[in-house]
């Protein structure tokens, strides 16, 4: 599914929810800002307009920091488990992550587990405000 100045082509809302339905996993990789990332994605639906949604944002890993890396396998580890708990008992959410959080989210092999657990337990995941390399490694990283 491709957009082109700022404008979606015929059927991409239609296929990205076909596919949802079906069970499978979408991801939008974007360097767009969270506002305009989140705004597509409610328009081609790859989340719902009115369903929850798991905002993961560099500052969720200040603080706490446990690894002397700057990652925090810990937040991730405990986003992932309640994003689980959630999916069992039936509740859907979209998942968007920023950059700076990808950043710490691919940072260890540890965290990368946590992040795709998160992932799988969402119904869409957005990863906005990425670079290429992180689209890259995202991309490596799901496959």
């Amino acid at each position: 599914a491709t957009a082109v100045e700022d404008k979606l082509q015929d059927g991409v809302p239609e296929t990205i929810e076909t596919l949802r339905r079906a069970g499978c996993l979408v991801w939008m990789l974007t360097g767009d800002k969270l506002e305009t990332a989140v705004s597509i994605a409610n328009t081609c639906r790859l989340i719902d307009a009115n369903g929850e949604l798991a905002i993961v944002q560099e500052s969720d890993f200040v603080g706490d920091a446990t690894s002397g890396n700057g990652a925090n396998p810990r937040f991730l580890r405990d986003k992932a488990r309640e994003a689980t708990e959630d999916a069992a008992r039936g509740c859907t959410f979209g998942l968007v992550i920023e950059g700076g959080a990808l950043q710490h989210a691919l940072a260890t092999e540890e965290s990368q587990s946590h992040f795709l657990a998160l992932c799988r337990a969402s119904s869409g995941v957005v990863c906005c405000r990425a670079s290429p390399i992180q689209k890259a490694r995202v991309t490596t990283l799901m496959k």
